[in-house]
């Protein structure tokens, strides 16, 4: 709860932002709004809320009546993942699929064994791989990158 934090969460709220602080709407009939005083309010450490008691005063173009007000903001902590790691962690994205399949039956429970064997001694290959599917005659790969993908296949290969 620093004064820093406290202007981001001052300059978040669209009527507070503009001018720094005084702001003319004739729309609403809101001559002119000024923020006169802030201050944090206590709250619980793990609750994720920011509470900020705030003094605003609004002078109205009719008149040029003054009110004064003392309003309570709160804010809410969000948690949010970069987008890589929102990727690697949710279920369906991926940019890149290798199918492997067998053509002929006989030796397709050799081959697809050689390549389980081969896949689960490279680390680097495991890691690469988002998701592994079995199909009806192989195997479908799924790559977070097309990079990743082109370097299974020369592994493959």
């Amino acid at each position: 709860e620093s004064p820093e934090l406290m202007t981001l969460c001052l300059n978040s709220i669209p009527a507070l932002s503009k001018n720094h602080g005084q702001v003319s709407d004739t729309q609403s009939g809101v001559k002119s709004l000024t923020l006169i005083d802030s201050s944090w309010v206590w709250t619980e450490p793990h609750s994720k809320r920011l509470k900020i008691r705030i003094t605003v005063k609004a002078t109205l173009s009719l008149n040029d009546v003054s009110i004064q007000q003392r309003c309570l903001l709160t804010f809410i902590e969000g948690n949010k993942q970069c987008d890589d790691c929102n990727k690697e962690f949710t279920s369906r994205t991926w940019s890149a699929i290798v199918q492997i399949r067998s053509r002929r039956h006989d030796s397709s429970k050799r081959n697809l064994t050689r390549l389980e064997l081969g896949i689960s001694t490279s680390k680097e290959i495991r890691r690469k791989v988002i998701n592994i599917e079995i199909s009806r005659n192989g195997f479908d790969f799924y790559f977070g990158s097309q990079s990743a993908a082109q370097t299974f296949t020369s592994f493959v290969n």
